[in-house]
């Protein structure tokens, strides 16, 4: 009987090639791993330059305390209400001061507890909403029912203890860049609707507002305010057609009515005096001669 015998040689190459196709299987699968990688981090990244989502929430911060004072239409900053920007700076000053906790850092009225808000603290607000070459006149500031006092000799606003209110908050629905403008579109929430929790009941805009934004130091910067072109769909009134009654829908009057009905037909009603009984019209012939 014959045996097969390999020799040294060919169990060396017989293992050099088994050594070679398991290299090539890793490499394949580590090449199928890292293609599926690059694309899946490509998508992703082009998602994310496309997703301006977290963009949008930012704006929406920044104008919380604008839009809940609904602003009339302003071309420049010049031509827009001072009270209200200074307001908004105000209430934006509050806002950071509680969110970086520096709210109970503030001095207080013994007699109240009203907060003494630094007019620093204010223009660095105004600032951050309107650009550096913005000027806050500061002096006593009247909103709605509310007086926020300047003492001059602390250089701060004396805030009452109440919370704030407002008719709107903001959602921004759409950001576009052009010429040089960033036109931020916001559709107003109702706030003064809410349920028994105090959260609002709608959460559909009651109108829209474009905030046009400028760019200044790598900065936007609140420009000018418009109406914006994005309007709310109102219910479309029924059309049904009105059931053909004789009638014409605008007449109220009694006599209308009596005259309508007899143009179309109807008939009469008997005008007989009251108490009488109307006598049925002779059908007879009348009598010869």
């Amino acid at each position: 009987m014959a045996h097969n015998f390999r020799t040294k040689e060919e169990t060396a190459r017989n293992n050099r090639r088994i050594r070679r196709q398991i290299l090539g299987a890793v490499l394949t699968v580590l090449m199928v791993v890292g293609l599926f990688t690059v694309v899946t981090n490509g998508v992703q990244g082009i998602t994310a330059l496309f997703d301006d989502t977290k963009e949008k929430e930012e704006f929406e911060k920044r104008l919380y305390n604008v839009v809940t004072l609904d602003p009339l239409p302003f071309g420049t900053l010049e031509q827009a209400d001072p009270v209200i920007l200074k307001t908004a700076a105000l209430w934006s000053s509050l806002t950071t001061a509680r969110e970086t906790g520096t709210l109970d850092l503030y001095e207080r009225d013994p007699d109240d507890m009203s907060l003494y808000l630094p007019a620093v603290d204010v223009d660095a607000a105004a600032a951050s909403l309107y650009g550096p070459d913005y000027k806050i006149e500061h002096g006593t500031l009247q909103d709605d029912n509310l007086t926020f006092t300047y003492d001059e000799q602390r250089k701060a606003y004396k805030i009452p203890p109440t919370g704030q209110g407002g008719l709107y908050y903001p959602k921004v629905e759409e950001l576009k860049k052009q010429s040089g403008i960033l036109r931020v579109t916001v559709g107003y929430i109702p706030s003064y609707t809410t349920d028994e929790f105090g959260l609002p009941t709608s959460s559909d805009p009651e109108k829209y507002m474009d905030y046009l934004f400028k760019k200044q130091n790598g900065v936007w910067y609140l420009a000018g305010l418009e109406e914006s072109e994005m309007k709310v769909e109102r219910p479309q009134a029924s059309t049904q057609p009105i059931a053909d009654s004789g009638i014409s829908p605008g007449a109220e009057n009694p006599q209308q009515i009596l005259e309508q009905q007899t143009a179309s037909g109807q008939p009469e009603q008997s005008t007989a005096p009251e108490g009488e009984v109307p006598q049925p019209e002779s059908t007879e012939p009348a009598p010869e001669g």
